[in-house]
């Protein structure tokens, strides 16, 4: 009797052994293993003692995740798409877009970045007398100082005839701020009324995401170093962590059955997310006055280049679902009232108002267009960047937009 007991075990674990390793080839046969952050930033950007990171020249690499498989291309400035030359052709309209990973768009391919969307619908109209190039400089984790510095730099070199600046509403806490997790950043300050750049030549950090962990490792538990083994050799193992990170509620199961760290759940509110209290903190009220005042520079300069610039406010997800919302306050245990979801984009638009800078809030027609479209998103759903919809309602909310006021004629 105890002899088929231990029979059935062994048929049993045996089974369970062939079942996952039959997961772990189907799983690298038809699944790419997906990166982490790290990873991404580690492959594409290199470090720039001006802006903190920028992206390689001349380099083609590939974005993981389990939502979409992406190979992204840069030219020799690094810029995401063909070459552009500094000097523009009679007849040829440029418009330069300056963002974070939005603008960069590397959860989508390029022909389905929200600016060739644009660029192909602009000189698909016989309005447009002219031939309409879209340059896309965005670069993830910049925040609007580094896009100042890229544009009054680099940028203004292309002589864009307009300008689109994609705002996130973490811009405003990153604004004020000199680290970021991809590594130091420039900051600003403002004395006497006058802004200035603090901090500039930036120092490189000490291979960041290439450091050796060998003896920080040997001080880990037999279990840790199991978990990490198998994080950095299993597909099965890094995409079940994928998507346990991903859902709240396996992420509470997990952590009491201590199979995930509790450092994994953030028990204490991201620092950024002060940009939706209604009553902002010290810290956030100088980060937007440096917001107001890079806002400002970037106006007059350029205006000074009689260049057009419009500013597009990106909504997060939680802004366009507000279930989403609903669950981040279940999640902090805040308390609605003391927050606003709509501020920085009502707070934006009021300061674009004063500076007669062209303003798109798309936070409305990003609404509307999840509410017709159902259960079909405009996000991807743990990426958290536009998908394919996503890049496409952008690119038709600039178009019309562009059409509308005159600024592609």
């Amino acid at each position: 009797m105890r002899k088929k007991s231990i029979i059935k075990l062994i048929l049993l674990f045996s089974g369970i052994i062939v079942a996952l390793i039959a997961c772990e080839i189907f799983l690298r046969f038809f699944y790419a293993r997906p990166q982490s952050i790290e990873e991404v930033h580690k492959l594409f950007c290199e470090f720039d003692s001006t802006l903190g990171w920028k992206k390689k020249a001349n380099f083609i690499g590939t974005h993981s995740t389990l939502e979409y498989t992406v190979t992204e291309q840069s030219n020799s400035k690094g810029i995401r798409g063909p070459e552009y030359s500094y000097a523009k052709k009679p007849g040829e309209f440029r418009i330069l877009i300056l963002g974070d990973s939005f603008a960069e768009g590397y959860s989508v391919d390029f022909n389905n970045h929200f600016s060739e969307v644009l660029r192909r619908k602009l000189n698909k109209n016989k309005r447009v007398k002219e031939t309409v190039h879209v340059i896309n400089a965005g670069v993830g984790g910049y925040s609007t100082d580094q896009e100042y510095l890229y544009f009054k730099n680099e940028g203004k070199h292309y002589n864009p005839d307009l300008v689109i600046l994609m705002f996130f509403y973490n811009d405003i806490y990153y604004n004020g701020t000199d680290t970021y997790w991809r590594g130091p950043k420039p900051l600003f300050s403002i004395e006497k009324g006058k802004l200035e750049v603090v901090n500039i030549p930036l120092v490189q950090p000490e291979k960041p995401f290439e450091r050796d962990k060998t003896e920080e490792n040997a001080h880990l538990s037999v279990f840790k170093r199991i978990k990490i083994f198998l994080y950095n050799n299993s597909y099965l193992y890094a995409i079940t962590v994928f998507k346990v990170k991903s859902n709240n509620y396996l992420l509470k199961i997990a952590q009491s059955l201590r199979l995930v760290d509790k450092a994994f759940s953030s028990p204490s509110i991201p620092a950024e997310f002060r940009a939706w209290e209604k009553n902002n903190n010290e810290t956030l009220k100088k980060s937007w006055k440096i917001t107001e005042a890079l806002i400002t520079q970037l106006k007059k300069d350029t205006s000074a280049s009689h260049m057009k610039l419009i500013i597009f406010y990106v909504p997060d997800r939680a802004e366009v679902y507000l279930e989403e919302w609903e669950n981040t306050l279940k999640k902090y245990e805040l308390h609605a009232e003391d927050w606003d979801i709509q501020k920085p984009a009502m707070k934006l638009g009021a300061l674009c108002k004063a500076l007669n800078i062209d303003y798109i809030n798309s936070t409305d027609e990003f609404r509307k267009e999840a509410v017709r479209l159902n259960k079909q998103q405009l996000y991807w759903r743990y990426d958290r960047h536009w998908n394919k919809r996503g890049h496409q309602l952008a690119a038709i909310i600039l178009y019309n937009y562009i059409m509308r006021t005159g600024n592609g004629e």
